[in-house]
């Protein structure tokens, strides 16, 4: 929650967004919990987020569109054969307020997935991409894009439809602050 609570936008304030996602989801796929023990830990944590101060949730990295959708309902990226059509339709149809892409997707394919995203829902679009592919070097899963180069591709992820944008595994703050400089000016 630390991130969440700290300023942000380019005038140095702005909405606090948290994000929740864990490995709960994949206690559905093997039967270990039911949809109502799911619920009850997503409505949880959402309430544990809102009441620290979160305005918003951000659901993340589910292999499973019935546990996004699960999540989402509890609130109010799956990989598992779901089109982002089909995602954007259903999670809109359970209330999500933004729907989004995130972590399984580099940054240079996020603008064809945004741009399907963006045309199956009137939502905002919400792009969260890692910063390129992982390479596992020894024991340790490493990520070579720069700042700049991640930054070079935000601009065709905006054109094709996103509201926001972001980063998932890869980046850091200074790849945010690259976005800001090659995007906005910031």
């Amino acid at each position: 929650m630390p991130v969440s609570r700290s300023p942000c936008g380019r005038q140095g304030h702005g909405p606090r967004c948290s994000d929740r996602s864990d490995r709960a989801n994949k206690l559905l796929i093997a039967g270990e919990v039911d949809e109502d023990e799911l619920r009850d830990a997503f409505g949880e944590q959402a309430t544990v987020l809102a009441d620290a101060g979160a305005v918003g949730i951000v659901i993340e990295t589910m292999s499973d569109i019935e546990e996004a959708v699960i999540a989402v309902a509890a609130a109010n990226r799956t990989m598992t054969g779901v089109t982002p059509t089909q995602a954007a339709q259903r999670l809109a149809a359970a209330g999500a307020e933004v729907i989004g892409a995130g972590c399984g997707i580099g940054v240079e394919a996020a603008a064809s997935i945004c741009v399907e995203l963006a045309s199956a829902t009137t939502l905002p679009v919400w792009i969260k991409p890692n910063a390129g592919g992982p390479e596992l070097v020894g024991h340790e899963v490493v990520y070579r894009m720069t700042p700049a180069q991640f930054a070079s591709h935000v601009g065709a992820i905006l054109a094709a439809g996103a509201d926001f944008v972001g980063g998932c595994s890869g980046t850091t703050p200074e790849f945010i602050a690259a976005v800001a400089r090659a995007n906005f000016g910031g």
